[in-house]
């Protein structure tokens, strides 16, 4: 087995974003979906907010 070369943080975040990039619409559902559950998981937000 090869070892894993490793990443910093700097690379995978420009990773991420060129992903963003290339990939519009599935990544404005993740980012709604990643909305979605923050909001469900935040005591301060009432459930008709939802």
């Amino acid at each position: 087995m090869t070892e894993a070369t490793p990443v910093s943080h700097e690379q995978l975040l420009t990773q991420w974003l060129s992903w963003m990039k290339a990939h519009p619409d599935w990544a404005k559902e993740l980012l709604a979906e990643s909305t979605d559950r923050e909001k469900v998981n935040d005591p301060h937000t009432s459930k008709t907010d939802l």
